[in-house]
Parts: C-alpha cells; structure tokens; sequence
C-alpha cells in the first residue's frame, strides 16, 4: 500500500504486523515493521516518526542486522530531510550509504544517493545535487528498477530546484 501512497492502509497494516511480531517474540520482525512504520507515519509529529525509527535501528544494532541498520539510517535521514535538518540528515545518509556499500545493496545505494542530492540542492549545492541524481538515475537504469511513488516525487522536486538555480540545459550536462 505505501508503495503506492496509499500510506494510512500501509499504517494499519504494519500496526497489525508488529502487534503480531510482538507476540511472537520475533525480535527481527519487529524491528522491520517498527522501521516501516517510522516511514509511513507521514501524518504523524516528527518525533513520532523518530521514535519508531530509532527503536528499530537500536534493535538492528542490538541484533547485527547490517542491512536493518542501513534502512533505519535511511529513514532517520528522511525524518531529519523533512523536518529541514540536513546536517543531521547528511550524517545520517554517510552512514547508510557506508553500511549498503559494506553490502552492495545497490537498490539502496541508489536511494542514498538520490536523498544526498536533496541535501546538496537544499544547501545550495544544485551542482552536485545534478550530478547525485544523475549517478543514481543510471545506477537505476542498470539495475531496470524505479523509484517508489513517494521517492520519484521527491527526486522531481529536487531536479526542479536545482535546474532553477543552475538551468535546465546546465543541469543536463552534469
């Protein structure tokens, strides 16, 4: 359902997940569907959406699940992009982008990257923002795989604003 934004019945379902992942003791379990409801929490405070992230990447450390770790890293920076902290956003997406190459996670890399251009084009860095994007789109290109609803919404804003500041023509070349 949230891959197609229809986020209000991914909610409940990753509600009813980690009701049930709870009562199973399936530590694992519970640390994805807290994650996944860190990302589909949208009409949620901040720091709601921030303490369902940050209890499912404790319990990825606590685990050693790497890759957990990488996407909870992930939506810490999302979190901190849309609530415009993107010193706290870029720390968060080195990290993650470091544990998904450790991984070669490339689908995640790619996201990674599109993310770090959204913090180059906020910080005034539309150049690189072209060149982040551009790298990711290619990456995707190679792996014939698309950016979800939500992602593809925020990498067009992103293209927007950097070919606002640098051009349209400007930005295709880099």
């Amino acid at each position: 359902a949230a891959a197609v934004g229809q986020f209000a019945e991914a909610r409940t379902w990753h509600e009813a997940a980690l009701t049930l992942r709870e009562s199973l003791g399936a530590v694992e379990g519970v640390a994805y569907s807290t994650l996944a409801l860190g990302e589909v929490s949208l009409d949620e405070p901040e720091a709601v959406r921030a303490l369902y992230i940050n209890r499912a990447k404790r319990l990825f450390q606590e685990s050693g699940d790497r890759s957990g770790l990488g996407y909870a890293l992930m939506g810490e920076a999302q979190v901190a992009l849309d609530s415009g902290k993107l010193g706290p956003a870029a720390c968060s997406l080195a990290d993650a982008l470091t544990v998904h190459f450790e991984l070669q996670d490339r689908p995640a890399i790619m996201s990674c990257l599109e993310r770090l251009a959204r913090v180059a084009v906020m910080t005034g860095h539309s150049r690189e923002a072209a060149r982040l994007l551009g790298a990711a789109t290619a990456g995707r290109a190679s792996l014939g795989i698309a950016s979800t609803p939500a992602d593809a919404q925020r990498i067009e804003q992103s293209i927007a604003q950097a070919e606002r500041v640098i051009g349209t023509a400007s930005f295709a070349l880099e």
